[in-house]
């Protein structure tokens, strides 16, 4: 009785707490003169070239076609595809190049959708880790490489029994590293309460999956997480990649940089997650995208403290890899890569 008063006395001073950030929040872009629908990261256009479509051919088949949130066939995206092909050689430097590209020039960023799908995204440099996902598939498309969405959830092998074991390792502690961080910095106070609220609320999740998961009572309805992974097809392989985190991300939180060709973080051993289903358009309810709107302008104020912080810490990564060096942060952590996706072995 007493954990539920003080949970809700809990929820009642962060709820206080997430409106007052967002009215400082749209008060500031008022007097900046800006849309109180503009983003927390300001004056990053990026000029697009269009490539001419008239009197070309372009592929109609499944996972080279358009789909939902990815217009493999607009000219920004066909122009950007064409560049990156004439750069390399071949199906994986091309896979690999955009790959690169979109870890790298995209920057991860807990803000509204873009408007215009992933010519947006590519447009402003910044997006979800799906708007991120939707320009890989995209260029992947443009080039020529048949690519698809994949959904993943807690492995119910061993793998994936471990991940729910420990505070600290597995998915769980992975994904919280960046709001314990944001709770050590120097942060506002309210915007840090509401963080580790949201970390005692994802420490009782795990706990309801662990529980599932050991007595076998996990459906596998329930077993599917709003993050996707893609598979990008190389010859008679599918080969999974995740661009989410880019270079600074990942030297910031001291996780193995990412690579097309090695096993995403979000699977296998690292964090227990397994891929368990395939399509070719985003599995994504449009009630989890007006969810997603409504949730950040709710929030607006505590997602620009995020997001602002994310920005130092890519420039502390930044620093990191400075001083470290590309090279040698790659062969420092090449132990927790795995070459190929196990996701991807024995398909094609």
């Amino acid at each position: 009785m007493r954990e539920s008063v003080r949970t809700l006395r809990e929820i009642a001073i962060c709820l206080f707490f997430v409106c007052r950030l967002s009215l400082e929040a749209y008060g500031q872009r008022i007097r900046d003169r800006r849309s109180l629908f503009a983003p927390t990261l300001k004056g990053r256009p990026r000029a697009l070239r269009r490539a001419t479509l008239d009197g070309r051919t372009l592929p109609v088949e499944p996972f080279l076609r358009p789909t939902r949130f990815v217009d493999c066939h607009a000219p920004e995206i066909v122009a950007l595809a064409n560049e990156f092909r004439a750069q390399t050689s071949g199906d994986w430097q091309y896979a690999s190049a955009i790959f690169e590209f979109v870890c790298n020039h995209i920057d991860l960023c807990f803000d509204l959708p873009s408007r215009r799908g992933v010519v947006g995204t590519l447009e402003r440099g910044f997006g979800i880790c799906v708007e991120k996902l939707n320009v890989l598939i995209a260029l992947a498309r443009a080039g020529g490489i048949p690519a698809r969405y994949c959904t993943i959830g807690i492995d119910p092998a061993q793998g994936g029994v471990l991940s729910l074991m420990g505070e600290d390792d597995g998915i769980f502690g992975v994904l919280s590293q960046s709001s314990k961080r944001f709770i050590e910095d120097k942060n506002d106070v309210r915007a840090k309460r509401i963080a580790a609220f949201n970390l005692w609320c994802f420490s009782k999740y795990r706990k309801v999956l662990k529980t599932r998961v050991l007595n076998g009572t996990l459906e596998p309805a329930r077993n599917q997480w709003t993050h996707f992974v893609a598979e990008l097809r190389i010859g008679q392989r599918w080969v999974s990649a995740d661009p989410t985190f880019s270079d600074q991300d990942c030297a910031a939180c001291n996780r193995p940089l990412q690579r097309f060709g090695h096993e995403p973080l979000v699977l296998g051993r690292l964090m227990g997650m397994a891929i368990n289903g395939r399509s070719e358009s985003l599995p994504f309810r449009w009630s989890r995208y007006i969810l997603w709107v409504a949730h950040v302008c709710i929030s607006r104020g505590f997602f620009d403290h995020m997001n602002s912080f994310g920005e130092r810490e890519r420039a502390r990564g930044r620093h990191i890899l400075d001083q470290v060096g590309l090279e040698a942060m790659i062969l420092k952590q090449q132990q927790l890569h795995r070459r190929i996706a196990a996701a991807a072995e024995g398909l094609g």
